[in-house]
């Protein structure tokens, strides 16, 4: 239940959400599993498995949704050997070339003979939508997989107007002045973590853990023109993470206190699996104004 990676989106001025008749809307795009042919299939699934028919958990004027993604898994070398080996027999036989064409119509023939007897693999992404701070935050490592859900949950809406969480300040240029020295807001640490990287796309790339960042070394690299692209930090003792460049969170972590406030809360594992969510959001809504505070505050969206 608890998130590991942050990707945050601001809900628009003006746009509201009904989470009462959320979880209806999603089960109208429920997953269903890969037919023979299909290559991927993707839909909502409930959130709390197997504990909840429902498609949402609410709580806290939140809600927590999943999406389920199934593919097919066809390695492309395997694919690629077996195309060559069709056209190898072709040319032996005929006694002509198989030129590019004509291989990538076997390829798609192949491709469909294999799709009914491939391998499948199944994935979950979850997100919290949070009213109050009017933020949807998914869990996910890449951009690219959190836009999957956000695609997904707009299909099923048919509308929702979102902007990718921006800050006032480069996270980049202010990480950099933690590192070098800079006095952190109240209740911050660095770690002892860091990725430093020269400005360019062929610049070097310095990646530091367990290691102190405020000694000389590591403000030798900086002096001379690298700047820091990601940084692990603890916020009030309560979290730890990574932030990026792009002001995106990675490994997140929650206090062992926070965990076990939540084991306390019951003995089964529904009463568990709302502990944890709830007190997820309620610790996001205090860590999250005071992550765009400590980058100067939330960019203003274009007029």
């Amino acid at each position: 239940m608890w998130f590991k990676n942050l990707q945050i989106y601001r809900i628009s001025d003006g746009h509201s959400l009904d989470l009462s008749s959320l979880s209806d809307t999603l089960k109208a795009n429920a997953f269903a599993p890969c037919s023979q042919q299909d290559m991927f299939k993707q839909g909502w699934v409930p959130p709390l498995g197997k504990h909840s028919t429902e498609f949402t958990h609410i709580a806290q004027n939140a809600a927590l949704i999943t999406l389920r993604k199934e593919e097919k898994v066809l390695p492309a070398a395997v694919i690629r050997d077996m195309v060559e080996e069709k056209a190898g027999q072709i040319e032996a036989a005929e006694e002509r070339r198989v030129y590019r064409k004509e291989k990538e119509q076997m390829k798609e023939e192949i491709l469909f003979e294999c799709l009914p007897r491939a391998l499948r693999k199944s994935r979950r992404t979850h997100a919290l939508i949070d009213l109050e701070q009017r933020l949807i935050i998914v869990d996910a490592a890449s951009p690219t997989r959190a836009e999957e859900l956000i695609t997904a949950l707009r299909q099923s809406l048919g509308s929702l107007p979102l902007a990718l969480q921006q800050y006032e300040l480069s996270p980049a240029v202010q990480m950099t002045q933690w590192v070098s020295g800079n006095e952190l807001p109240d209740g911050w640490q660095l770690e002892n973590e860091c990725e430093l990287r020269e400005t360019g796309e062929e610049g070097a790339v310095l990646k530091c853990k367990r290691h102190d960042l405020l000694c000389e070394e590591i403000q030798s690299h900086i002096d001379a023109g690298k700047q820091v692209f990601q940084l692990a930090l603890n916020w009030q003792q309560q979290l730890t993470f990574v932030l990026t460049h792009e002001g995106h969170i990675k490994r997140l972590s929650f206090g062992d206190e926070l965990k076990q406030e939540a084991q306390d809360s019951g003995s089964d594992q529904l009463t568990l699996l709302d502990s944890e969510f709830t007190l997820m959001t309620l610790s996001l809504r205090r860590f999250l104004p005071d992550l765009a505070e400590a980058l100067g505050g939330n960019k203003a969206e274009a007029v």
